[in-house]
C-alpha cells in the first residue's frame, strides 16, 4: 500500500515550479472541428472550421517558457472574424510613437516545420463601408493560403525564420504569387540569406548583412 503523503520539502518544491499549469502534449490530430463564438453586445463573431489540423510536439516546459514543436499542419480550413468598430475620429494631437527598441521575447520557441495548405481567412469590420476595386484592409478575404516554413525560432532578442514559400489571393484580385524569406535578426545584426517577393508583375529580391548598435540602446 502506497498512500503516503508528500513531504513538506517536496510540496514546497512543487509549489515553486508550478505557477503555471502542467500540460502534457505530444501529438494532436484533429479533423472537421467547428467552433462558433458570438458576443451580441459587442457585435463580434468568430467562426473557425478546421478540416485538418496536426501538431507534433517535441517538448513543452511552461515554467521554463520553452516550447519545441516539430511539425504544424493546417489544411483546407476557414477562419472568419466579423466585428463592429466605427472609425475613430482623433481630435487631439496623437502622442509620438515610441521608438523600436528591439525584440524582448521572454519565451524560447522553436517550430521546425509549418505547412499551411489551401486555407481561407476573412476579416470583416461591419461598421465601415467596403472599398471596391482596391485592397481593403478593413474587409479582407484571403483564400488559397499556402505556406511552408522550414524553421522558425524566437528567443529573447533573436528571431530566425526560413520561409520556403508563402502565397495567397485576395478578393480584390490582389495576389501574392511568392514570398521567400530566410533571415536572422539579433540584438546587433541582421543577416538576410534570401528575401524574394513577387506580386503580379512586381518582383523584389534582397540579400545581405547589416550590423548596428544595440536596438535596445538609448541615446
Amino acid at each position: 500500500e502506497q498512500n503516503g503523503k508528500p513531504s513538506t520539502q517536496q510540496s514546497e518544491a512543487a509549489d515553486s515550479t508550478s505557477s503555471l499549469p502542467v500540460l502534457g502534449l505530444e501529438e494532436l490530430d484533429l479533423k472537421n472541428v467547428n467552433v462558433r463564438y458570438a458576443d451580441l453586445t459587442l457585435k463580434t463573431y468568430l467562426t473557425v472550421d478546421l478540416k485538418e489540423v496536426y501538431l507534433d510536439m517535441n517538448s513543452m516546459d511552461l515554467a521554463a517558457r520553452k516550447v519545441d514543436i516539430d511539425n504544424i499542419e493546417l489544411k483546407h480550413s476557414f477562419i472568419t472574424y466579423n466585428f463592429y468598430q466605427p472609425e475613430l475620429r482623433v481630435t487631439a494631437q496623437p502622442a509620438p510613437a515610441e521608438p523600436f527598441t528591439g525584440l524582448n521575447i521572454p519565451w524560447d520557441v522553436r517550430v521546425r516545420d509549418v505547412n499551411l495548405e489551401d486555407n481561407s481567412v476573412q476579416y470583416y469590420n461591419s461598421a465601415l463601408p467596403v472599398e471596391k476595386g482596391a485592397l481593403d484592409f478593413n474587409h479582407l478575404w484571403i483564400f488559397g493560403l499556402q505556406c511552408q516554413v522550414n524553421n522558425a525560432m524566437v528567443s529573447g532578442n533573436t528571431l530566425e525564420v526560413d520561409v520556403e514559400n508563402l502565397s495567397f489571393q485576395e478578393k480584390s484580385d490582389f495576389s501574392l504569387q511568392q514570398l521567400i524569406a530566410d533571415f536572422k535578426l539579433t540584438e546587433n545584426t541582421l543577416a538576410i540569406d534570401k528575401f524574394l517577393i513577387q506580386s503580379g508583375s512586381s518582383r523584389l529580391e534582397l540579400a545581405g548583412d547589416a550590423t548596428f548598435a544595440s536596438l535596445g540602446a538609448k541615446d
